[in-house]
């Protein structure tokens, strides 16, 4: 199979498998007959769980990339395209929903404007349905503000140890939340400090990938066929530890973490077996490439409090799919490529080495188009050569491919 220039294989399929479940777990709703399977566990946040961890592991690598090039990271033009990369969409759809409040076409609540536009929907207790799947992207900007930060002043040694303490600190922070803030419990894997173990697998999996994929045993385990259940056993560990909160609060979602990033890693570096063939298939990389879009506009439809014929099955679905194609082609697309000629005129300019390029051109290019994981393994059959997604070695050993969200 041939990917585009600059895509790393598989990642684009697990993207499309978690707007998925996000979808399945939300069309619920508005179709009562839907199988009962739906309702075991939560499909939607673990939708959403992976696109945390997805997210952690690729702006961690893009992080270390720049690093590695020029022992430093600027900060200010990782915020600027991040910017662009995430405002844009989020405010388009922010502006909609606005303007059906204005008309009466939706009710939102006190507080949600405000909340929505300056991403801090994740500590809003009292969020309308309309905009309330904010929180995530929320939780979103808030690692973006904070961890280019950590690593830039840290170095990434040390960051690792920052990483690796959010990830063993956030049982306890939600441990804390339930008996010290009990007003607070409905928001327990929703506010950052009790989510933030979600991203921090995904920046601790990125930093150690080097040294993980240089062990022979690591390597000869992860390729083997047993991998084709983990994503089962990931559905099914997100249903059982939602019977007990001890369970959930602790082991259940520290494990579960551990096995998506452990999927998420083995998804990129073995491509070519059953479960490859299928991440990699042309229709699932296109929902992929467009679950950014399709996240943020999908509450708006897929409503039940909604009397609106749109948010009535099937015509959600096309509503859905439809708006999500707008935001995509005629909002995100022109932002991303006035933002690359931005690009290009700042690296002529720059004071970077000539050497560089190639890899800031990546990683800003990644980071346009959102979350991603890196991939590197044998090279296998479709696999893009390394010269055409890195210009080379990176000095955070053998060259290593990139993927976008696209």
């Amino acid at each position: 199979m041939r990917l585009g220039a600059g895509r790393i294989p598989s990642l684009d399929g697990l993207r499309a498998i978690s707007i998925s479940l996000v979808i399945l777990a939300h069309l619920q709703a508005t179709l009562p007959l839907l199988p009962k399977f739906v309702l075991l566990g939560d499909p939607g946040r673990l939708g959403v769980r992976i696109f945390f961890v997805i997210s952690g592991f690729l702006i961690t690598t893009l992080l270390l990339e720049e690093y590695a090039v020029s022992t430093r990271i600027s900060l200010p033009w990782f915020y600027f395209r991040r910017t662009l990369r995430i405002f844009p969409a989020a405010y388009a759809f922010i502006a909609v929903v606005v303007v059906l409040h204005k008309l009466d076409l939706l009710s939102l609540h006190s507080g949600d404007t405000l909340h929505a536009l300056t991403y801090t929907m994740n500590y809003h207790l009292d969020r309308s349905r309309y905009v309330g799947h904010l929180w995530s992207l929320s939780v979103e900007e808030q690692f973006y503000l904070l961890w280019p930060l950590g690593i830039a002043r840290l170095g990434p040694a040390r960051a690792l140890w920052l990483a690796g303490g959010f990830f063993f600190a956030a049982p306890l922070f939600r441990t804390a939340t339930w008996f010290v803030l009990p007003a607070w419990r409905d928001h327990i894997g929703i506010t950052f400090l009790t989510v933030c173990d979600e991203l921090a697998i995904g920046c601790v999996l990125a930093l150690v990938r080097d040294k993980l994929e240089r062990h022979h045993g690591y390597v000869s385990w992860l390729s083997t066929r047993a991998f084709l259940g983990l994503p089962l056993a990931i559905f099914g560990l997100s249903v059982v530890k939602t019977f007990g909160l001890r369970v959930s609060f602790t082991v259940g979602d520290a494990l579960l973490n551990l096995m998506i990033a452990l999927w998420i890693h083995r998804s990129v570096y073995v491509h070519t077996d059953g479960m490859g063939r299928f991440l990699n298939w042309r229709p699932c990389r296109y929902v992929g490439r467009l679950s950014y879009s399709l996240y943020i506009w999908q509450q708006l439809f897929l409503n039940g409090v909604s009397g609106s014929p749109l948010a009535a099955f099937p015509v959600n679905l096309l509503c859905v799919a439809a708006a999500g194609l707008a935001s995509h082609y005629l909002v995100e697309n022109p932002c991303l490529e006035w933002r690359q000629r931005m690009e290009r005129l700042f690296r002529r300019k720059s004071s970077y080495p000539k050497d560089a390029g190639p890899h800031l051109a990546l990683g800003r290019a990644l980071i346009a188009n959102g979350q991603a994981a890196g991939g590197q393994g044998r090279r296998q059959e479709g696999r893009p050569s390394d010269a055409s997604l890195t210009g080379g070695t990176s000095g955070l050993g053998p060259s290593r491919s990139l993927g976008t969200e696209g």
